[in-house]
């Protein structure tokens, strides 16, 4: 690989000339003085020590030993519902089943007669006086 080259003075691209005479016009007494103000937050202590107790965990999950586990067989369990239960859920099924298969054909007629009679003028005027 060869090795870079200074550009020529003809390679260099053109300034105009009014920048290049405010470039050489410069003088730095004309800037203002402006405080600068450190925007770079650093962690605090709590910060560093949660960061390590993260980094401390995962690695002791990377470098676990699987050796040192004992081997298990599981047990199955079942559990298998009583006499009663069984017949609960029969019943259930039982009452599910005739909702589900009615007939309203096979239903009378009736007529509904109201029986709560109003009280006559008399016995509203009974009441009254008593």
């Amino acid at each position: 690989m060869a090795a870079p080259t200074s550009p020529t003075l003809k390679d260099l691209p053109k300034v105009s000339p009014t920048v290049k005479s405010e470039l050489e016009g410069f003088s730095a007494d004309k800037l203002k003085h402006t405080e600068t103000v450190e925007k770079v937050v650093l962690p605090t202590k709590e910060d560093v020590q949660q960061e390590k107790t993260h980094q401390n965990l995962l690695t002791g999950v990377e470098h676990f030993n699987k050796d040192s586990m004992k081997n298990v067989t599981p047990e199955e369990k079942t559990h298998l519902p009583s006499p009663e239960e069984i017949q609960q859920e029969k019943k259930l099924q039982s009452h599910l089943d005739g909702i589900e298969n009615f007939d309203a054909n096979k239903l009378k007629h009736a007529d509904t007669v109201e029986k709560n009679s109003l009280p006559t003028a008399d016995d509203i005027k009974s009441e009254k006086t008593a």
